[in-house]
């Protein structure tokens, strides 16, 4: 069962509005020639969705499971 606030964390529809704005930023830039300017919103893009999707997920512990094997190479 979904409680409210995880609904509301989920259909919260705001962020595409700025996803699109962020986009025609690198786009924009990439037109130019500018790839320092396209790398810095590239960069701008992805913390802003990095904080808005952090935010949005359950806040659930992620481990692996207990019954994980060593490879047989020997490596990790």
């Amino acid at each position: 069962e979904m409680n409210l606030a995880v609904w509301k964390r989920l259909h919260d529809f705001h962020r595409i509005a700025e996803e699109s704005l962020e986009h025609l930023a690198i786009v924009e830039a990439l037109l130019k020639g500018d790839r320092r300017e396209a790398a810095a919103a590239m960069s701008r893009h992805i913390r802003s969705g990095l904080k808005y999707w952090s935010r949005a997920l359950p806040k659930t512990k992620v481990s692996l499971p207990v019954n994980h094997q060593k490879p047989r190479n020997g490596s990790w």
